[in-house]
Protein backbone atom coordinates (compact mmCIF):
# COMPACT_ATOMS: atom_id res chain seq x y z
CA UNK A 1 0.00 0.00 0.00
CA UNK A 2 1.02 3.31 -0.87
CA UNK A 3 1.64 6.21 1.45
CA UNK A 4 2.70 6.46 5.24
CA UNK A 5 1.86 4.45 7.65
CA UNK A 6 0.40 6.10 11.11
CA UNK A 7 3.37 6.50 13.54
CA UNK A 8 5.72 6.45 10.32
CA UNK A 9 8.46 9.13 10.74
CA UNK A 10 9.82 11.48 7.81
CA UNK A 11 13.34 10.92 6.81
CA UNK A 12 15.51 14.03 5.86
CA UNK A 13 18.80 12.99 4.29
CA UNK A 14 21.44 14.67 5.58
CA UNK A 15 22.88 17.66 3.62
CA UNK A 16 26.72 16.62 1.73
CA UNK A 17 28.54 19.48 1.28
CA UNK A 18 30.03 19.30 -1.76
CA UNK A 19 33.79 18.92 -1.34
CA UNK A 20 36.20 22.12 -2.87
CA UNK A 21 38.92 20.93 -5.01
CA UNK A 22 42.77 20.78 -4.01
CA UNK A 23 46.19 20.78 -5.84
CA UNK A 24 46.34 18.49 -8.16
CA UNK A 25 49.54 15.86 -7.16
CA UNK A 26 48.62 13.53 -10.30
CA UNK A 27 50.17 12.35 -13.34
CA UNK A 28 50.09 15.59 -15.75
CA UNK A 29 51.26 13.18 -18.31
CA UNK A 30 47.81 11.14 -18.35
CA UNK A 31 45.93 14.82 -18.47
CA UNK A 32 48.05 15.38 -21.58
CA UNK A 33 47.34 12.01 -23.18
CA UNK A 34 43.53 12.24 -22.31
CA UNK A 35 42.99 15.71 -23.48
CA UNK A 36 45.31 14.85 -26.70
CA UNK A 37 42.81 12.20 -27.46
CA UNK A 38 39.48 14.35 -26.60
CA UNK A 39 41.22 17.46 -29.13
CA UNK A 40 41.87 14.86 -31.84
CA UNK A 41 38.34 14.05 -31.90
CA UNK A 42 37.77 18.13 -33.06
CA UNK A 43 40.29 17.59 -35.66
CA UNK A 44 42.79 19.14 -33.73
CA UNK A 45 46.36 17.68 -32.93
CA UNK A 46 49.38 18.95 -31.01
CA UNK A 47 48.47 22.33 -32.20
CA UNK A 48 45.01 24.01 -32.97
CA UNK A 49 45.69 25.03 -36.55
CA UNK A 50 49.54 23.47 -37.34
CA UNK A 51 52.10 26.08 -39.48
CA UNK A 52 51.62 24.18 -42.31
CA UNK A 53 51.29 25.09 -45.89
CA UNK A 54 48.27 26.49 -46.72
CA UNK A 55 47.17 27.91 -43.13
CA UNK A 56 46.44 31.04 -42.52
CA UNK A 57 47.61 32.27 -39.31
CA UNK A 58 48.82 29.43 -37.42
CA UNK A 59 48.56 29.02 -33.85
CA UNK A 60 51.72 29.36 -31.78
CA UNK A 61 51.39 27.53 -28.81
CA UNK A 62 50.55 23.52 -28.41
CA UNK A 63 48.57 21.46 -26.27
CA UNK A 64 51.52 20.63 -24.19
CA UNK A 65 52.37 23.99 -23.65
CA UNK A 66 48.78 24.70 -22.41
CA UNK A 67 48.63 22.03 -20.52
CA UNK A 68 52.44 22.82 -18.34
CA UNK A 69 50.73 26.40 -18.11
CA UNK A 70 48.01 24.70 -16.34
CA UNK A 71 50.81 22.83 -13.94
CA UNK A 72 52.34 26.00 -13.29
CA UNK A 73 49.59 27.76 -11.90
CA UNK A 74 47.85 24.77 -10.36
CA UNK A 75 48.34 26.33 -6.93
CA UNK A 76 46.90 29.82 -7.97
CA UNK A 77 44.22 28.69 -9.90
CA UNK A 78 43.09 26.09 -7.20
CA UNK A 79 43.34 29.43 -4.56
CA UNK A 80 40.85 31.07 -6.59
CA UNK A 81 38.32 28.26 -7.19
CA UNK A 82 38.41 28.07 -3.70
CA UNK A 83 37.87 31.17 -2.08
CA UNK A 84 34.84 31.44 -5.18
CA UNK A 85 33.73 28.21 -4.34
CA UNK A 86 33.79 27.00 -8.06
CA UNK A 87 35.46 23.96 -9.77
CA UNK A 88 38.68 24.96 -10.90
CA UNK A 89 37.94 23.17 -14.28
CA UNK A 90 35.90 26.01 -14.38
CA UNK A 91 39.05 28.33 -14.47
CA UNK A 92 41.56 26.03 -15.83
CA UNK A 93 39.40 25.43 -19.41
CA UNK A 94 39.72 29.32 -20.51
CA UNK A 95 43.33 29.50 -19.83
CA UNK A 96 43.99 26.01 -22.09
CA UNK A 97 41.75 26.40 -24.65
CA UNK A 98 42.49 30.44 -25.53
CA UNK A 99 46.27 29.49 -24.92
CA UNK A 100 45.83 26.69 -27.25
CA UNK A 101 44.35 29.13 -30.08
CA UNK A 102 46.44 31.90 -30.05
CA UNK A 103 47.75 32.41 -33.56
CA UNK A 104 50.03 34.77 -35.42
CA UNK A 105 47.58 37.44 -36.06
CA UNK A 106 46.82 37.32 -32.27
CA UNK A 107 50.21 38.32 -31.85
CA UNK A 108 50.82 40.26 -34.64
CA UNK A 109 48.01 42.98 -33.15
CA UNK A 110 49.29 42.72 -29.36
CA UNK A 111 52.51 44.23 -30.58
CA UNK A 112 50.89 47.14 -32.65
CA UNK A 113 48.52 47.35 -29.31
CA UNK A 114 51.90 47.52 -27.27
CA UNK A 115 53.67 50.19 -29.28
CA UNK A 116 50.59 52.33 -29.21
CA UNK A 117 50.53 51.77 -25.62
CA UNK A 118 54.33 52.93 -25.18
CA UNK A 119 53.85 55.55 -27.96
CA UNK A 120 51.29 57.67 -25.38
CA UNK A 121 48.21 56.68 -27.66
CA UNK A 122 47.63 58.86 -30.84
CA UNK A 123 45.60 57.65 -33.97
CA UNK A 124 44.96 54.11 -33.86
CA UNK A 125 44.23 51.75 -36.77
CA UNK A 126 40.51 49.97 -36.86
CA UNK A 127 41.88 46.61 -35.66
CA UNK A 128 42.75 48.31 -32.13
CA UNK A 129 38.98 49.15 -31.70
CA UNK A 130 37.17 46.60 -29.65
CA UNK A 131 34.08 47.37 -27.03
CA UNK A 132 33.87 51.38 -27.65
CA UNK A 133 37.60 51.67 -26.46
CA UNK A 134 40.88 51.05 -27.84
CA UNK A 135 41.61 47.44 -26.87
CA UNK A 136 42.25 44.54 -27.94
CA UNK A 137 41.97 40.88 -25.84
CA UNK A 138 45.25 39.65 -24.41
CA UNK A 139 47.15 37.33 -22.40
CA UNK A 140 47.16 33.63 -22.00
CA UNK A 141 43.31 34.05 -21.65
CA UNK A 142 42.56 36.32 -24.52
CA UNK A 143 40.99 38.88 -22.23
CA UNK A 144 39.55 42.25 -22.87
CA UNK A 145 41.03 45.02 -20.53
CA UNK A 146 37.28 46.45 -20.25
CA UNK A 147 35.56 42.51 -19.54
CA UNK A 148 38.16 42.33 -16.87
CA UNK A 149 37.50 45.31 -15.02
CA UNK A 150 33.75 45.13 -14.96
CA UNK A 151 34.13 41.40 -13.48
CA UNK A 152 36.27 42.17 -11.19
CA UNK A 153 34.40 44.57 -9.65
CA UNK A 154 31.43 42.08 -10.34
CA UNK A 155 33.48 39.33 -8.32
CA UNK A 156 34.58 41.74 -5.88
CA UNK A 157 30.38 42.30 -5.09
CA UNK A 158 29.04 39.26 -4.95
CA UNK A 159 32.10 36.72 -4.33
CA UNK A 160 33.60 38.40 -1.41
CA UNK A 161 36.99 39.23 -3.36
CA UNK A 162 38.83 42.15 -2.69
CA UNK A 163 40.96 42.34 -6.35
CA UNK A 164 42.05 45.71 -7.73
CA UNK A 165 39.76 47.27 -9.97
CA UNK A 166 39.52 50.33 -11.93
CA UNK A 167 37.55 52.64 -14.34
CA UNK A 168 36.22 50.32 -17.54
CA UNK A 169 35.38 53.91 -19.37
CA UNK A 170 38.96 55.43 -18.69
CA UNK A 171 41.70 54.72 -21.49
CA UNK A 172 44.50 55.22 -19.20
CA UNK A 173 42.99 52.24 -16.77
CA UNK A 174 42.22 50.12 -19.82
CA UNK A 175 45.90 50.67 -20.71
CA UNK A 176 47.19 50.11 -17.40
CA UNK A 177 45.18 46.79 -17.40
CA UNK A 178 45.99 45.90 -20.65
CA UNK A 179 49.77 46.11 -19.75
CA UNK A 180 48.85 44.03 -16.60
CA UNK A 181 47.13 41.03 -18.95
CA UNK A 182 49.75 41.33 -21.46
CA UNK A 183 53.16 40.76 -19.32
CA UNK A 184 51.62 38.91 -16.72
CA UNK A 185 50.32 35.24 -16.50
CA UNK A 186 49.55 35.02 -13.00
CA UNK A 187 47.25 38.31 -13.43
CA UNK A 188 45.29 36.75 -16.07
CA UNK A 189 44.75 33.44 -13.97
CA UNK A 190 43.12 36.05 -11.49
CA UNK A 191 41.00 37.67 -14.06
CA UNK A 192 39.59 34.63 -16.16
CA UNK A 193 38.51 33.34 -12.45
CA UNK A 194 36.50 36.56 -12.37
CA UNK A 195 35.32 36.95 -16.20
CA UNK A 196 34.34 33.42 -15.86
CA UNK A 197 31.55 33.84 -13.48
CA UNK A 198 30.67 37.11 -14.61
CA UNK A 199 29.97 35.91 -18.35
CA UNK A 200 27.91 32.69 -16.25
CA UNK A 201 25.92 35.12 -14.09
CA UNK A 202 24.43 36.60 -17.48
CA UNK A 203 26.09 40.60 -17.24
CA UNK A 204 27.87 40.12 -20.40
CA UNK A 205 25.39 41.21 -22.76
CA UNK A 206 23.54 38.49 -25.30
CA UNK A 207 26.15 35.42 -23.80
CA UNK A 208 23.37 33.43 -21.75
CA UNK A 209 19.54 32.38 -21.60
CA UNK A 210 17.93 32.90 -18.30
CA UNK A 211 16.99 29.73 -18.64
CA UNK A 212 20.37 27.93 -18.09
CA UNK A 213 21.28 29.42 -15.14
CA UNK A 214 20.31 26.97 -12.47
CA UNK A 215 17.33 28.32 -10.25
CA UNK A 216 17.99 29.45 -6.72
CA UNK A 217 21.57 30.34 -7.63
CA UNK A 218 20.99 34.31 -7.38
CA UNK A 219 22.98 33.74 -11.04
CA UNK A 220 26.28 32.62 -9.26
CA UNK A 221 27.76 29.67 -10.34
CA UNK A 222 29.04 27.23 -7.73
CA UNK A 223 30.28 24.16 -7.23
CA UNK A 224 27.40 22.06 -7.74
CA UNK A 225 26.16 24.20 -10.94
CA UNK A 226 24.46 22.07 -13.47
CA UNK A 227 26.42 20.88 -16.79
CA UNK A 228 24.06 23.02 -19.29
CA UNK A 229 24.83 25.89 -17.07
CA UNK A 230 28.56 25.31 -17.00
CA UNK A 231 28.72 24.99 -20.46
CA UNK A 232 26.71 28.18 -21.47
CA UNK A 233 29.35 29.58 -18.94
CA UNK A 234 31.67 28.15 -21.23
CA UNK A 235 30.40 29.47 -24.37
CA UNK A 236 29.59 33.07 -22.66
CA UNK A 237 33.10 33.55 -21.95
CA UNK A 238 34.31 33.57 -25.52
CA UNK A 239 31.21 34.79 -27.26
CA UNK A 240 27.40 35.85 -28.00
CA UNK A 241 24.27 33.73 -28.09
CA UNK A 242 23.16 32.32 -31.92
CA UNK A 243 26.98 32.49 -33.53
CA UNK A 244 27.42 28.56 -34.65
CA UNK A 245 31.13 28.61 -33.65
CA UNK A 246 30.55 29.81 -30.56
CA UNK A 247 28.11 27.48 -29.97
CA UNK A 248 30.72 24.72 -31.56
CA UNK A 249 33.30 26.02 -29.34
CA UNK A 250 31.28 25.30 -26.41
CA UNK A 251 31.05 21.66 -26.70
CA UNK A 252 34.21 20.98 -27.68
CA UNK A 253 35.12 23.23 -24.10
CA UNK A 254 32.69 21.28 -21.98
CA UNK A 255 33.95 18.09 -22.91
CA UNK A 256 37.94 19.60 -22.09
CA UNK A 257 36.37 20.79 -18.98
CA UNK A 258 34.84 17.01 -18.54
CA UNK A 259 38.34 16.01 -18.30
CA UNK A 260 39.84 18.47 -16.20
CA UNK A 261 36.96 17.65 -14.03
CA UNK A 262 37.46 13.81 -13.89
CA UNK A 263 41.39 14.23 -12.61
CA UNK A 264 40.06 17.21 -10.13
CA UNK A 265 37.89 15.18 -8.80
CA UNK A 266 40.11 12.59 -8.58
CA UNK A 267 42.43 14.62 -6.14
CA UNK A 268 39.80 15.81 -4.25
CA UNK A 269 38.49 12.83 -3.41
CA UNK A 270 41.64 11.37 -2.82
Amino acid sequence: MSGRDTGQHSFNPPHITPRQDVEFTGSWESVYTELFATARTFGFGEYKRPDAQNIENPTTFSLREAIDLLQQHDQLITERARRMSIRKALIQVPILWEYYGIDTADLGIDGIMNTWIANNGGSAIPQLHNLGMIQTSTGISQIFPTQALKSASWANANYGLSDLSADPTDQSDINDEWRQLYHDPAWDVIRTSSTIVWSGSGQNPNSIRPEEIDPGSANKIGLTASATWTRATLRAYTGSLGDSNTEGNADQEKAIYDVLEKYNKIARDH
